[in-house]
């Protein structure tokens, strides 16, 4: 049922089929509020679904009894329920499985989606990273994130994010190279 987080933004708890609970909620995207309507953060127009599918309990870190095949049936009945934007981080899942998940089912339905005129979107996040030892980390250099940037877009199998963000920012480096890095990127 709807709650009033305190930034004034309304969640809502949603039960999805195939044994997994995703919390779908409203949120902020660097200061706008995700509606239908368009946004202009920027020179690009970037419309939305007003709800975003989060994949990181897709991983099965925080959310043990998630296997791929749950995954999966959660992503498209997702797409079902009328959802075209996901977001989605290097960082989701040890080794990348939220977001070759994710990108085999985007592969299966964009044509579909398309030609319903809804075409599915891709928020991706660089920043953050599991150790060999699974800590999350850091790595704000711009060669990380760029490289980052490279292999989610081959596990997602995809040219290009519709939008970009720094996961989290490292304190070890100047925020500015982060995002000049990120720029580049968007080039």
């Amino acid at each position: 049922r709807p709650r009033q987080h305190r930034s004034g933004v309304t969640c809502v708890r949603r039960s999805v089929p195939h044994r997994i609970t995703a919390r779908l909620k409203l949120t902020w995207l660097l200061g706008h509020r995700i509606t239908e309507e368009p946004v202009y953060p920027t020179k690009v127009r970037f419309v939305m679904s007003a709800i975003i599918l989060g994949v990181w309990p897709l991983a099965g870190i925080t959310s043990s009894a998630v296997d791929p095949e749950t995954a999966r049936q959660t992503i498209h009945a997702a797409i079902d329920a009328g959802i075209d934007t996901f977001d989605t981080a290097f960082s989701y899942g040890y080794e990348g499985e939220c977001e070759r998940l994710l990108g085999e089912v985007l592969r299966a339905r964009r044509g579909q989606a398309a030609e319903q005129g809804r075409p599915l979107r891709v928020i991706g996040k660089v920043g953050q990273r599991w150790s060999n030892d699974k800590q999350r980390y850091t790595d704000g250099t711009p060669k990380q994130l760029t490289l980052d940037a490279e292999e989610s877009l081959r596990r997602l199998g995809v040219e290009k994010f519709d939008w970009l963000l720094l996961h989290a920012i490292d304190p070890k480096v100047d925020l500015l190279r982060s995002a000049e890095a990120l720029l580049q990127l968007q080039r």
